[in-house]
C-alpha cells in the first residue's frame, strides 16, 4: 500500500513534499488506532477489484485531525490483475462537524424527552396521592365537622399539613436540583466536625418509631474536622440513610461507618434491602430515575441526583455497589480540606448578574 504518485493538492493538504510521501504507506497519514480497519477495507477492495468510498480522519502537520472522503478505484492490466489503486479525496471536516453537532442535539433532545416523561410519571404519582388525601380529609371535615370534637378536627388538619409539607418537599427538591445544575446554589463550606453532624442526623431518624434501633454507627476516631457546607452535607447524609432504611425491611439493620486518613474522610452506608438492578445502576443519579424494583415505595428519583452533585461540589466522589435482594452500599469520599471554591459566592453571583 505504498504511494507511487501524488499531485500537488495532496502534498499541500498534508504539508509534505512528494519525496516525503512517495514510497511510503498512505496508512502513515491515518491515526494509528484506525489503521487496521482501513487496511482491511483496502484489502477487500483489492480482492473485489471494484471501487469503494471511505471516510476517515487524517492527521495534518499541525496536529489537527480532519476528515477526508476517499473514493478508491482499482486499476487493472490486460490480465485483469491489480496494478494500482487510484484514490481521490475530498475534505469533509465541516460536514462531519455538522453531523456531530446534530448528533449531540438529537441526543440532548432524546434525554430531555426522557426527563420530561420521568417528571410527568413522578409528578402524577407523588402529587396525586397527597392531593387525594387532602381532598378526602377536607370533604370529611366539611360533612362531619359538627360531629367531631376538637381532637378529631385537629388530627385531620394535621394530616392535611403533612401532605402539604410532603408536596412542598418535592418542589424544594426540584428547585434545589435546578439551582445546582444552573450553578446558582450557594455553597458555603466551613470547618466543622462531620462526626457530630452524622450523630445529629442519626438521632433524628432514631426517634422515629419505624426506624428506632435500626441504625448501627461506627466512627472510631472522632472528632473529624472537615470543610463542608452543613446544609448540603445534611442532605447527602440524610438521603443515603433514608434510602437505606426505606428500601430495606424493618427487621434489617443499616450500618454506617465514618473513617478518615490524613487527607480524606469516607462515609459508607450499607443496607440489606432490595438492591438495585444492574441496568438501573447506570442511570442511578439521573433526575427522576427510579429502579424498576421499587414497587409502591414512594420517591421522586431526585434525592440521589442532588446527593451526587452536592458531593461533587465538595470535590468528592460517590460510588454505589449493589446486589439485587442482598443490599446496597454507598461510599462517599471527601477531601478534608477543599481546594479553591467550586462555585462563586452569592455576592459574586449577584455582581455577575448585574454587570
Amino acid at each position: 500500500f505504498t504511494l507511487s504518485f501524488v499531485n500537488n493538492a495532496y502534498c499541500r493538504y498534508f504539508g509534505k513534499e512528494p519525496a516525503e510521501l512517495i514510497g511510503h504507506s498512505w496508512l502513515e497519514l491515518v491515526p494509528e488506532p484506525l489503521r487496521p480497519q482501513f487496511k482491511a477495507e483496502r484489502e477487500a477492495l483489492m480482492q473485489a477489484r471494484g471501487a469503494i468510498t471511505l471516510e476517515m480522519p487524517v492527521a495534518q502537520p499541525d496536529g489537527i485531525e480532519r476528515w477526508m472522503s476517499w473514493t478508491d478505484q482499482v486499476i487493472l492490466d490486460s490480465r485483469n490483475q491489480v496494478v494500482a489503486v487510484q484514490a481521490v479525496g475530498i475534505d469533509i471536516t465541516e460536514r462531519k462537524m455538522a453531523e456531530e453537532v446534530l448528533r449531540q442535539m438529537l441526543a440532548q433532545e432524546k434525554e430531555l424527552g426522557e426527563l420530561k416523561s420521568r417528571f410527568v410519571s413522578m409528578a402524577s404519582h407523588e402529587f396525586r396521592t397527597p392531593l387525594a388525601a387532602i381532598l378526602a380529609t377536607t370533604e370529611t371535615l366539611s360533612i362531619y365537622r359538627d360531629r367531631m370534637d376538637d381532637a378529631q378536627i385537629n388530627a385531620r388538619l394535621n394530616k392535611i399539613r403533612q401532605q402539604v409539607s410532603h408536596m412542598k418537599n418535592i418542589m424544594d427538591d426540584v428547585l434545589q436540583l435546578a439551582r445546582i445544575q444552573a450553578g446558582r446554589v450557594e455553597f458555603k463550606p466551613e470547618r466543622g466536625d462531620i462526626d457530630l453532624l452524622c450523630r445529629e442526623i442519626i438521632e433524628e431518624f432514631d426517634i422515629q418509631i419505624p426506624y428506632r434501633d435500626r441504625i448501627r454507627y461506627s466512627c472510631p476516631n472522632a472528632p473529624i474536622s472537615v470543610d463542608f457546607d452543613a446544609r448540603l452535607m445534611r442532605h447527602v447524609i440524610s438521603n443515603l440513610i433514608s434510602n437505606a432504611l426505606k428500601y430495606s425491611s424493618e427487621d434489617k439493620q443499616v450500618d454506617i461507618w465514618l473513617t478518615h486518613d490524613a487527607d480524606t474522610v469516607t462515609f459508607r452506608v450499607r443496607d440489606e434491602g432490595i438492591g438495585i438492578p444492574p441496568d438501573d445502576l447506570k442511570h442511578l443519579f439521573e433526575p427522576f430515575h427510579r429502579a424498576v424494583n421499587v414497587g409502591t415505595i414512594s420517591g421522586t428519583g431526585l434525592g440521589l441526583s442532588i446527593t451526587k452533585q452536592a458531593v461533587e461540589l465538595h470535590q468528592g466522589i460517590i460510588t454505589p455497589e449493589s446486589v439485587v435482594n442482598e443490599g446496597t452500599t454507598f461510599t462517599v469520599r471527601l477531601p478534608k480540606v477543599l481546594a479553591q471554591p467550586t462555585l462563586p459566592t452569592a455576592d459574586e453571583q449577584r455582581k455577575g448578574e448585574s454587570s
